[in-house]
């Protein structure tokens, strides 16, 4: 269990990562 909710943890993370680093800052 606790390692997939780390696994989710991480790739939710990873996810957020991507999301806010979508657009390119100026």
């Amino acid at each position: 269990f606790s390692a997939l909710k780390k696994q989710g943890v991480d790739t939710l993370a990873l996810q957020l990562w991507n999301w806010t680093h979508a657009e390119p800052t100026p």
